[in-house]
């Protein structure tokens, strides 16, 4: 059996699987378990046999085996970056300016990660809506948080005037993903599948609030997510690494299911949809 360490005030994302009558539980029962370990804040999505947790340990640092109800589990790391400016763009390029006053460098990656653009949406009337403060090279949507850009991902599949929202899954992958770019949206929507168990022809407006949530996170997962290099330069002239420089070109768990779409997912593009 795997051992994992868990930190002190440290946020956790993990898959769970959940076999014979435990798949019965409901999301209560999962939260009210994994109080008992002593997580707090803790938020379910997801039902039967696979769910997706998070939940904050804020007791001491410990070392134990991990249950074999947890599929995977990494830490969640609360990116405080607020962007206020983009100040230059170019390809694998992002420079902006922080709300502390902070010039930020980003390097390489996606354009998820780069513009905080989980959906890769365009700088369209409709991004600008959700908090757009500019775009990159090829017109992408720069959000001032991950949060606006995961807000933005949401209202764009979800929200009752949005184009997708009376198509089935399938429907709205092949408008999302379509074959015509290069994709391939049947294997798109055999994983979704697979892992929210959100049939072909469920009709987006039917999903409950769980099972939209768990939807765009494995929409995130097929999409990829990679991060890059950051430099900044703070107010005595002098350049700092940041951690993610540390760590060139580290790849994130959700890098692990390679997918027909190019990487840096630049060839999106949803101007026509809103």
């Amino acid at each position: 059996m795997a051992v994992f360490t868990i930190k002190q005030n440290t946020r956790y994302k993990a898959e769970l699987r959940l076999t014979g009558f435990e798949a019965w539980a409901s999301n209560e029962m999962v939260v009210s378990k994994l109080e008992e370990y002593g997580f707090i804040d803790i938020v379910i999505r997801g039902s039967g046999e696979k769910r997706l947790a998070e939940a904050t340990w804020p007791r001491k640092t410990q070392t134990g085996e991990v249950p074999p109800q947890i599929v995977s589990v990494k830490e969640v790391k609360l990116d405080n970056t607020t962007i206020e400016k983009v100040l230059d763009a170019k390809k694998r390029y992002l420079k902006v300016q922080l709300s502390s006053g902070v010039i930020q460098e980003r390097f390489d990656g996606t354009v998820a990660w780069r513009c905080q653009n989980p959906g890769n949406l365009k700088n369209t009337r409709f991004s600008k809506s959700y908090g757009s403060i500019g775009q990159d090279h090829l017109g992408h949507a720069v959000f001032p948080t991950l949060e606006a850009g995961n807000k933005a991902h949401f209202n764009l599949l979800f929200n009752p005037n949005s184009v997708y929202y009376n198509l089935t899954l399938l429907d709205a992958l092949k408008r999302y993903a379509p074959e015509s770019d290069g994709n391939n949206p049947y294997k798109y929507q055999r994983y979704i599948t697979q892992k929210s168990g959100i049939e072909s022809d469920r009709l987006l407006r039917t999903l409950s609030t769980d099972e939209k949530l768990i939807m765009l996170e494995y929409m995130q997962y097929f999409e990829g997510y990679k991060e890059g290099l950051i430099k900044e330069k703070v107010d005595d002239n002098r350049s700092r690494r940041t951690d993610s420089e540390r760590v060139t070109k580290k790849r994130t768990t959700q890098t692990k299911k390679k997918t027909d779409k190019k990487i840096d997912g630049d060839e999106k593009d949803y101007t026509d949809y809103w």
